[in-house]
């Protein structure tokens, strides 16, 4: 990009490439492809600058979006109105900056080691529970998996394999059931 002086991200464009971004990648891996590309499309313009510059095109005035400031409020899951792909996109955009927050009754926590799944809830098959599929926040510990479970707004699950709880190292789904999930009824396993 040609800067304008005194100008941030203004100016015209002298040589640009796709990168396409893959349903697994995360910000530090597209941090990577971005620099190792931008790097060898400095090189290529610096080759040829004269030309790149006689080429370059004003970047278009349609279609810009901006990303608000990150900070660790991004980090907070709002069950009630998150889809478990938008849960999972915020922890592949904030992978490395913030881990994805919630609260278990009050206590803030960090949820690690996200990835989505497919299935119903294994207390909805045990018990019939339909009720818990309109619960979005809803917490479950998958013992065969070893992750824990939980219900987003559009009905579909993400699971952890990791848990932070302020104070304490990162503990595994069991513990965390064993140490916090166990004390309280199942009608009252949900994160908000």
């Amino acid at each position: 990009m040609q800067v304008k002086a005194h100008k941030f991200d203004v100016g015209n464009i002298v040589l640009q490439e796709r990168c396409p971004i893959t349903p697994t990648d995360t910000a530090p891996m597209l941090k990577v492809r971005l620099a190792e590309l931008g790097a060898k499309l400095l090189q290529e313009t610096l080759k040829d600058l004269p030309h790149c510059l006689h080429k370059s095109v004003p970047q278009p005035d349609f279609g810009i979006t901006y990303a608000p400031r990150v900070t660790s409020s991004l980090a907070a899951i709002k069950w009630q109105d998150m889809a478990a792909v938008q849960v999972y996109n915020l922890h592949r955009a904030l992978t490395g900056l913030y881990s994805l927050s919630t609260t278990w009754h009050g206590l803030p926590i960090k949820l690690l080691e996200p990835s989505l799944e497919i299935g119903t809830s294994k207390q909805e098959q045990q018990t019939g529970n339909s009720w818990l599929l309109n619960r979005p926040g809803y917490v479950e510990l998958d013992h065969k998996s070893r992750v824990l479970r939980v219900l987003c707004a559009d009905t579909k699950w993400i699971s952890f394999r990791a848990i932070v709880v302020p104070g304490k190292k990162p503990m595994s789904p069991k513990d965390f059931y064993n140490g916090y999930m166990s004390k309280h009824s199942v009608t009252e396993w949900t994160f908000t």
